[in-house]
């Protein structure tokens, strides 16, 4: 098997701060507090928010909030779905109830994160459903509805993670799963809807309390099988029910032979290590920092 020689945010991220990322025999090496806190610095490149990691963050775990977005949203190409709110600023709204305008949201990157929910089912995290789902794509209006951290520092959260993660679920979105095992949790102790401790305490930037979110989220849930809305609403079926599988965790023999033939033309560097009957051979291209410049950018 050839190994990619395109480096991901996170390896960019680690070779900036001078850590290698790979070592004899194409094998990542494990996580360390180093790498933690190189990876939660990660706003320098654009990739993270710049909140450093709390210190009691275990070495193996990764989260948005401190080490930025999972790899898919770098690799993937947009699927723009269209889809309607419910208005609520009256010269915006129809008379249906909607808001005048659509908004968009990334089909793809919003079927890596249900699919990472979804996996979690047979670890213990309760399933949302596919209109509750689209109930929470109206209020967060982001593709991983508004997930930013889970509590590592609970044992059950923290072994649906380790398990998703051992399962190929990229370390950036696991924690997706066990989030939402966390607002069931805390519902089922404390009592209330999920919503309002996935919300969680105090007041959001625009103003807003947990009960105002709650009531919110069930106010959404009357347009979600709206006609308008029936394009997002497939799109959130389509992923409950075929989720996307993690890629196939790479098994790399660093002692079998290799057939000279199938070698590549460059070192791991990408720089040119041979010639060709012919002609020279065109040196690798890394275009990482490119598709993550056209990411920062929105362009």
């Amino acid at each position: 098997m050839t190994l990619s020689l395109i480096k991901t945010p996170t390896q960019m991220i680690l070779e900036q701060a001078g850590i290698p990322h790979m070592q004899a025999g194409g094998k990542t090496l494990p996580p360390t507090a180093t790498m933690n806190a190189a990876l939660a610095m990660g706003a320098t490149s654009g990739l993270g928010n710049g909140k450093m990691a709390p210190k009691d963050l275990p070495e193996d775990v990764q989260m948005p909030m401190y080490h930025g977005k999972p790899e898919f949203y770098y690799f993937q190409d947009p699927a723009p779905v269209k889809y309607y709110r419910r208005g609520t600023i009256p010269k915006h709204t129809t008379k249906e109830g909607l808001e005048t305008l659509p908004s968009e949201i990334n089909a793809n990157e919003l079927k890596n994160w249900i699919s990472v929910m979804r996996a979690g089912e047979k670890h213990g995290v309760p399933q949302l459903s596919p209109e509750q789902l689209a109930a929470m794509v109206f209020k967060e209006g982001r593709t991983d509805l508004g997930y930013n951290q889970f509590n590592y520092r609970d044992p059950k959260s923290l072994e649906i993670y380790r398990n998703l993660v051992k399962e190929g679920y990229d370390p950036a979105a696991a924690g997706f799963g066990p989030a939402v095992y966390d607002a069931h949790a805390k519902a089922k102790q404390f009592g209330g809807d999920p919503s309002k401790y996935w919300f969680g305490t105090g007041v959001s930037e625009d103003k807003q309390t947990s009960p105002q979110y709650v009531e919110s989220m069930k106010a959404n849930m009357q347009y979600v099988g709206h006609p308008k809305n029936t394009e997002l609403l497939n799109t959130i079926r389509d992923a409950y029910h075929n989720p996307v599988p993690p890629p196939p965790i790479p098994v790399i023999d660093k002692d079998a032979p290799q057939d000279p033939a199938q070698m590549p033309n460059v070192d791991t560097m990408g720089n040119a290590v041979g010639f060709k009957k012919g002609g020279k051979v065109k040196p690798f291209k890394d275009i990482s920092k490119m598709l993550i410049q056209k990411h920062i950018s929105g362009k």
